[in-house]
């Protein structure tokens, strides 16, 4: 027969184990039985257009051959390349300029001799991407670390856990976190497979996209086994919270409070 003080010291002691396995079971059920959830980054520089567009300027203006040099106007141009001098003229009597008399490096003309011109028609070719340049236009095959069965074959065969059971598109954003609208600015084809559209929001200078994507941790558990794990170990934990109950019942009767 139990003294009143040990079953008050068994109520509460019954009470705390109780409530740890309570929490201990919802945390190792949490782990067991439901996804990772994680950010990872795509890269879509493979998605933007790169073209090959040949431009010949003739006698652009604004020119001038010094020491400092003359920064080609179109060398702004996305991928601005071979840049060639076809020809420079004095635009103040319109004679042409010998070739050895200026020398181009880069993008930047100057005189090659001592002599100056402060006032000189340029003409030159070059190369470019053209007006679409580093558009996104192309689909970004994206296969996240972890997750894509098609990929690794990783937990392919678990229930739960192919990449048809898991949404790879819980959130894609740009690398400055702007969220890019499903439909707008990126169309889903199917897992690990993303079509970026040419919008404002995808196409800006950084070559990266963030996306939020959920997988099965290792140890994840699937199926009628997942069920037990959350439902046994938790009725377990609920009877000895019943019995430190039925114990502060009874400490209760004892004393005439019931």
């Amino acid at each position: 027969m139990l003294t009143t003080v040990q079953k008050l010291v068994l109520a509460f002691v019954t009470l705390v184990i109780g409530l740890v396995l309570v929490g201990q079971v919802a945390t190792v059920g949490n782990t067991a039985t439901g996804y990772t959830t994680e950010t990872q980054t795509m890269d879509t520089s493979s998605a933007r257009w790169v073209g090959a567009v040949n431009v010949a300027v003739i006698n652009e203006t604004g020119g001038f051959l010094n020491s400092t040099g003359y920064t080609l106007s179109q060398s702004t141009k996305c991928n601005f390349r071979l840049p060639i001098i076809t020809a420079a003229y004095n635009a103040t009597d319109g004679s042409l300029i010998a070739p050895g008399n200026y020398s181009l490096t880069g993008n930047v003309l100057k005189n090659a001799t001592d002599i100056t011109w402060d006032d000189v028609l340029v003409s030159y070719n070059y190369t470019w991407n053209g007006a679409a340049c580093g558009a996104i236009n192309e689909s970004v095959y994206f296969y996240p670390t972890n997750f894509y069965s098609g990929a690794s074959g990783w937990r392919a065969d678990t229930t739960g856990c192919s990449s048809t059971d898991i949404s790879t598109s819980v959130g894609i954003k740009n690398a400055s976190g702007t969220t890019f609208v499903d439909g707008v600015d990126v169309i889903i084809n199917t897992a690990g497979s993303y079509t970026l559209v040419n919008t404002a929001k995808v196409n800006g200078s950084s070559n990266t996209a963030l996306v939020t994507v959920s997988y099965c941790p290792d140890g994840y558990i699937s199926g009628w086994g997942g069920t037990v794990l959350n439902l046994v170990p938790g009725f377990f934990a609920l009877a000895i919270l019943i019995f430190s109950v039925g114990m502060f019942y009874s400490l209760a009767k004892d004393a005439g409070i019931l």
